[in-house]
């Protein structure tokens, strides 16, 4: 059972966001005033950024990941719950994910500037397992183990640190948050 294209608008309302804020930073604003580190969270108190930086990109390969992620995550969440859920583990799961990060970095007196949808997204990937989960005993096993399989290969990609280009901190505090939230938000049955 695939999603109307009714169902997916709120998947093309923040693919859309994202996109045109990539093509904006080109041409309207300067990106490093909305991306964040632990210094300007925590020390000059532009909470802010946390919001902004999670609608940035760095170039169009981590815009195209993040939203071909994005689209691929969304469809069990959209079918089986209700908007406002779908867009409250996005967003929570992103700010969460993004102070959590720049809170490990100010301990580490790391002030390096992160950007991207990533902790939101593995947010998403973290409800879809919490789905599973609490679904375990309504599904057919082959389905959830072949599901759960398919989502802990993407986790384990995503969250096993290999380039230092990658925000791992984001993906791991957006992931545990998602996971939480669907845990807490998501009803047994779809």
């Amino acid at each position: 059972m695939g999603l109307s294209i009714k169902k997916q608008i709120p998947i093309y309302i923040l693919i859309g966001i994202n996109v045109l804020l990539f093509i904006l930073g080109f041409f309207a604003f300067d990106e490093s005033e909305y991306m964040m580190n632990s210094r300007t969270v925590f020390t000059d108190k532009q909470f802010y950024r946390v919001l902004t930086s999670m609608f940035l990109h760095a170039d169009i390969r981590h815009l195209a990941f993040n939203m071909i992620s994005l689209y691929g995550l969304s469809g069990l969440l959209l079918l089986t719950q209700p908007v406002w859920k779908y867009y409250t583990i996005y967003l929570f799961s992103g700010l969460l994910g993004g102070f959590s990060d720049a809170a490990v970095r100010l301990s580490m007196n790391d002030q390096t500037f992160t950007l991207g949808a990533s902790g939101a997204v593995m947010g998403l990937l973290g409800a879809n397992i919490a789905f599973y989960v609490k679904n375990r005993r309504l599904l057919p096993k082959p389905v959830l183990k072949s599901q759960l399989l398919r989502l802990g290969i993407f986790a384990a990609i995503n969250l096993i640190p290999e380039n230092r280009s990658v925000d791992y901190f984001a993906h791991l505090f957006g992931f545990t948050a998602g996971f939480l939230l669907g845990l807490a938000m998501i009803k047994k049955g779809g």
